[in-house]
């Protein structure tokens, strides 16, 4: 990544591409860590709840047995007791962009190592579109996110766990990741889709339009079991100097126990600082022309 070398982990069961904080640290030449929050993007990861992240990069990334470089988006999570000793999540909107050029150059993927073959093949598994139910036009704004009701029908009579993925012929708009449960689907299964206009024109969304596929996957692991905030607990990770000579052992571990307690409190990064509506102030510019650039994805297409 960016003429770093990680360690990374094939995942066929998520959507975007994560590299850990202290490994986008340790790159030689970081690319600039930008903000999201305007976009409300939400991850959620295998058991529903939400991925915390940092920001994102732009990154060229290149994998070991292919000469193709990709300019791919990246997010940047915290770190965790897995991505310490493996920084790198490698997610489907690598996986595909690959496993499509690998086959337009050799059918039978020679040379190829078994672990991505193996992602490779695990990605041809049956898809189920997903179309809108609103019985009005749905107008959304660029860079706007919303919320749609969306219906798909023909799922399996079984306990599923599935991934919503953004359709590979629509470009005007992107769909936040989700991890579904259908414990008992019906003949028509309802649910909600988060849409993100990434155009610089606003979006008509009509009934019956695409909104997203979903593909069925089985949960190996779960990263988010670890909890995040309890690696923490070293005073060091939250900027703050501690003499201990100053101190014994028992009141030295009663500062650490309280500083745990509180960590939620400590800033790590410039982009965790959080918002207030209680200050506001003006911002004077030189003159009234406004000024913006759209949100727009990245093709990674050579």
């Amino acid at each position: 990544m960016h003429g770093s070398s990680f360690t990374g982990l094939i995942d066929s069961g998520s959507m975007i591409t994560t590299l850990s904080l202290s490994g986008y640290h340790s790159m030689t030449n970081p690319p600039e860590l930008k903000d999201l929050s305007m976009l409300g993007l939400e991850v959620s990861v295998a058991d529903g709840s939400l991925l915390k992240y940092k920001g994102y990069i732009e990154c060229i990334l290149r994998i070991p047995f292919i000469e193709v470089e990709l300019d791919v988006p990246v997010l940047i999570v915290p770190d965790t007791d897995f991505n310490r000793k493996c920084p790198v999540i490698i997610g489907t909107n690598v996986l595909r962009v690959y496993r499509d050029l690998l086959s337009e150059k050799d059918n039978d993927m020679k040379g190829i190592p078994k672990e991505w073959k193996v992602a490779f093949k695990s990605m041809k598994s049956k898809c189920y579109l997903v179309k809108s139910v609103c019985k009005k036009p749905i107008t959304v704004k660029p860079n706007e996110s919303v919320m749609i009701k969306g219906c798909v029908t023909g799922l399996p009579n079984n306990n599923m766990t599935m991934v919503c993925e953004s359709c590979d012929d629509i470009e005007k708009f992107t769909v936040c990741p989700r991890v579904l449960k259908f414990p008992t689907p019906t003949t028509k299964s309802k649910l909600q889709v988060k849409i993100c206009n990434i155009s610089a024109k606003p979006l008509s969304l009509r009934r019956g339009t695409v909104l997203c596929n979903l593909q069925e996957v089985k949960v190996v692991d779960n990263l988010s079991a670890i909890n995040t905030k309890s690696n923490k607990c070293d005073p060091i990770d939250l900027g703050v100097k501690v003499d201990s000579s100053l101190l014994s052992q028992d009141q030295f571990n009663t500062v650490k126990n309280i500083l745990k307690q509180y960590s939620h409190v400590f800033s790590t990064g410039p982009l965790d600082l959080g918002k207030t509506d209680l200050v506001q102030h003006s911002i004077f510019l030189e003159d009234t022309k406004p000024f913006k650039q759209p949100y727009r994805r990245i093709f990674a297409k050579c």
